[in-house]
């Protein structure tokens, strides 16, 4: 198969990335391993490299840098600028996709990237398909902000070749949601991820039983999903005044979240840590005595399973899909969204820290069983042929 993956942000051209991002690198990565024509299309990010195109690791990654608008600082008719750079990329996916002799499609924001993708496909009559990966909720998110998104994003969803979901539990929710908002949907579904780089996160965890518990939390800072605020506000509840937290990321809700550790006076209880590499993310998850993830729902949070590899205990909250992948006192520990029920499960392992090493060696099992990219890939490849071939 030639494949072309398409996000306009990517672990190619920022410095800030998310598991989206990571997951469709691993994809790319592991179908150019596997022997198939790969191509990555991205933005020009002038901070990270001035390159328009290069080769990594087997992917041929092209970076779109649009002309400039011809008026000062491109202040001036900004709707005509903004057709002005659309109509250059859509011409330069069609390029590309002839070029190469694109097969498939692989997209994972579903506007504008995948509308993009299927207007090219429409403008220029051109025969590739199209499976676009959700891992959350931001379409729906996306409509709530602008209700005149939901014809858009509704034709992507129906008029793509398959939707690409991570689990059966984000399955659930992603029909919740989809009843909730009366979202007319039907269309094939594929559940598959590819799990995650093991080569990096090669680290084992050990059970410290020093008087500090030390909690981790890495994740971006959303106002519409992740609730760092749950676990500072479960810090100033906590009977054991002896356990730090330490959050690693950044985003909108940041400052609102440094503003409440000042009123609830936990400047020497919480740390704030901005973008990091995956080698120093990996030394902070081996020095958390628990990875902690509260949120409102998630897709295969990528900063959980690359922690539970190397057995660092997870401790999370009790939605979907995060339930269905955590079985409580297993594998990890299920948590409902409160400040309260978040202070009490700290403290209870807080008190008997010899629940974390049976977590810890569950963990291991369960992520290599389920999220190895080298067998995941051929799984997406099967996929990925009876969609070509149909």
């Amino acid at each position: 198969m030639n494949i072309l993956v398409y996000s306009s942000k990517s672990v190619y051209n920022t410095f800030s990335f998310g598991g989206a991002e990571t997951s469709l690198k691993l994809i790319a990565e592991k179908f150019a391993e596997t022997g198939h024509e790969v191509i990555y299309l991205t933005h020009f990010n002038p901070e990270k490299n001035d390159q328009t195109f290069e080769v990594v690791n087997g992917v041929g990654v092209y970076y779109f840098r649009p002309l400039k608008w011809p008026t000062p600082k491109g202040l001036f008719f900004p709707d005509l600028k903004h057709k002005f750079i659309r109509r250059q990329l859509l011409s330069f996916i069609a390029g590309i996709v002839k070029k190469n002799k694109i097969d498939l499609v692989h997209t994972y924001n579903e506007y504008p990237n995948t509308f993009d993708i299927l207007e090219v496909k429409e403008k220029f009559n051109l025969e590739y398909k199209v499976v676009l990966r959700i891992a959350g909720l931001f379409w729906k998110i996306a409509v709530e902000r602008n209700p005149e998104l939901k014809p858009k994003i509704s034709k992507v969803l129906n008029e793509v070749d398959a939707v690409n979901l991570l689990s059966e539990s984000f399955l659930e929710l992603f029909n919740q949601e989809l009843e909730k908002g009366n979202w007319d949907f039907n269309n094939k579904i594929i559940i598959q991820d590819i799990g995650f780089n093991s080569t990096i996160f090669d680290g084992r965890w050990q059970l410290e039983k020093e008087k500090k518990l030390k909690l981790l939390m890495v994740a971006r800072f959303s106002n519409y999903q992740k609730r760092q605020d749950i676990l500072i506000e479960a810090l100033s509840k906590t009977k054991n005044s002896n356990v730090h937290l330490t959050f690693i990321g950044s985003g909108e809700t940041k400052e609102r979240c440094v503003d409440l550790v000042d009123k609830l006076n936990l400047h020497e209880r919480v740390k704030f840590i901005d973008e990091v590499t995956q080698e120093e993310i990996k030394k902070y998850y081996l020095e958390a005595d628990i990875n902690c993830l509260a949120t409102e729902f998630e897709g295969v949070p990528k900063s959980l399973i690359e922690a539970m590899s190397m057995g660092v205990p997870g401790m999370v909250s009790d939605v979907l899909p995060l339930n269905g992948y955590i079985i409580e006192g297993e594998n990890g520990f299920l948590v409902k969204n409160s400040a309260d029920e978040w202070a009490a499960k700290i403290d209870e392992i807080a008190e008997d820290r010899d629940k974390l090493k049976h977590v810890s060696e569950n963990s291991i099992v369960y992520v290599n069983k389920n999220f190895n990219p080298n067998e995941n890939i051929l799984l997406y490849t099967n996929n990925f042929l009876e969609i070509v071939n149909e």
